[in-house]
């Protein structure tokens, strides 16, 4: 049975004067969500050419799916005079699990199946960044500069599919047991991880032409260095040979 969808929140956010003639500000999140679902399908496929001309595939499924959810957010800014320094930072990640019981006909192999699976995925995001704004010189002129580091990660640990036939011609006799189908049995494995860091600084400066008409000077810069990682690992399975022992 599937428990009911569940929510909840958490925000704080505050600012503080401080005794130097500063000010500080806070805000503060949480988040948690869960829900869990069963989902009934049907799966009928037809096939009007070959041998076996007709209903192939005669499956029902259930699956069971879990989703959980947590994130975070933390952001202080400080703020004194002309400038203002900024420390953000983000958090998340996604649980998904997903279990499968297969039951029905294949008529294209003359078997009964049963198979389950099982996947899990799950995904992280953080994302944290330090920036500074600052007004220079009489002419009102602006500094901006930014620090940030982001890494996004997905995992699949360890997802496994078993399935197990018996001949149609089998099929009401309790002597006879499912047999595990060796090419279509695995586990699968895989982690990818996605590290970037970055940085910008722009300085920018008001100006007016002869005209009256306000402009705006701006130069600056901008750096990005990213790293990816992959990796993925299948396992098959294959029928054990008897012991020359035995």
């Amino acid at each position: 049975k599937a428990l009911p969808m569940q929510t909840y929140q958490f925000s704080w956010s505050e600012k503080f004067d401080l005794k130097n003639g500063g000010s500080l500000g806070t805000i503060l999140a949480l988040t948690y969500h869960n829900e869990q679902h069963i989902q009934y399908s049907e799966r009928l496929e037809y096939d009007d050419q070959g041998q076996n001309s007709g209903l192939l595939y005669d499956y029902r499924d259930t699956i069971y799916k879990f989703s959980t959810n947590v994130g975070a957010m933390a952001n202080i800014a400080y703020k004194k005079g002309n400038t203002k320094i900024a420390f953000k930072n983000i958090f998340n990640r996604l649980m998904d699990v997903n279990n499968l019981f297969r039951e029905g006909y294949n008529n294209d192999n003359l078997q009964y199946v049963k198979a389950t699976s099982n996947e899990t995925n799950i995904k992280t995001l953080l994302s944290t960044q330090v920036e500074g704004e600052h007004l220079i010189g009489s002419k009102r002129g602006r500094l901006d500069w930014n620090v940030n580091f982001a890494y996004t990660g997905g995992e699949q640990p360890d997802y496994r599919v078993s399935p197990y036939a018996k001949n149609l011609n089998d099929l009401n006799n309790k002597a006879v047991p499912f047999q595990v189908i060796l090419r279509d049995s695995y586990r699968f494995f895989s982690e990818l991880n996605d590290f970037a860091y970055g940085g910008l600084a722009n300085y920018s400066i008001p100006f007016k032409w002869r005209n009256g008409e306000k402009n705006t000077f701006k130069a600056g810069g901008f750096f990005l260095y990213k790293t990816r990682d992959y990796s993925a690992r299948a396992f098959r399975y294959k029928a054990a040979v008897p012991s020359k022992f035995n």
